[in-house]
């Protein structure tokens, strides 16, 4: 008979299996937004495209409350400050890494182009600062539960929006309140997501 270590171990699953199943949920997505993007967005309109552009940005952000809220058990407000910090982060590398490259905040490059790149590794920068801002958030206040824990967290995220509003003097970064302008539509792999595509 077997021990209970090596019935467990036999049930393991290998690292390329977890590794795939890990993976389609992301293809998936990606799958659905490019058929979105390529057959919805020109039939139904750029203003229309738009909207749904916004809905899905507020599903992401649904869904990452409900794995914190519903399964966790944790009572969090500060998504919106942490989406902040990701969003903030990701479109000052892309603007001034714009600049910085070409003297202007247009987009550059065609299908996976340097501009492409670019906006891919703004994107990732942000994840990886949006993470690393919960990870100092979530460090400081591990033993919290219930209301204490939302209450820091409606703190951070009060906290990160009364700063980027200010982050306009000495030196203008964000542009205060007014947000960053001149930022053309998200432009990935030839496609626009801020605009209707003609087929």
């Amino acid at each position: 008979m077997k021990t209970i270590s090596e019935r467990t171990r036999a049930l393991h699953p290998g690292v390329l299996g977890s590794a795939l199943r890990s993976a389609w949920p992301v293809v998936a997505g990606v799958v659905v937004a490019l058929v979105l993007q390529s057959v919805l967005a020109p039939a139904v309109g750029p203003f229309a495209a738009k909207m749904v552009l916004d809905i899905g940005i507020a599903v992401v952000l649904a869904v990452s409350l409900n794995i914190v809220n519903g399964f966790a058990g944790q009572f969090s407000i500060g998504h919106a400050g942490f989406m902040m910090v990701g969003g903030y982060a990701a479109a000052i590398v892309t603007y001034y890494g714009s600049i910085k490259l070409w003297g202007s905040p247009e987009p550059h490059g065609g299908f996976l182009g340097s501009g492409d790149l670019l906006f891919l590794f703004a994107c990732a920068l942000g994840g990886c600062v949006a993470a690393l801002a919960g990870l100092v958030v979530g460090l400081p206040s591990l033993r919290l539960r219930g209301d204490y824990l939302a209450i820091v967290t409606l703190g951070f995220g009060e906290i990160i929006r009364v700063f980027m509003n200010n982050l306009e003097h000495p030196v203008n970064i964000t542009n205060g309140p007014r947000g960053l302008d001149r930022i053309d539509s998200m432009n990935l792999f030839g496609f626009s997501f801020g605009r209707a595509v003609e087929i």
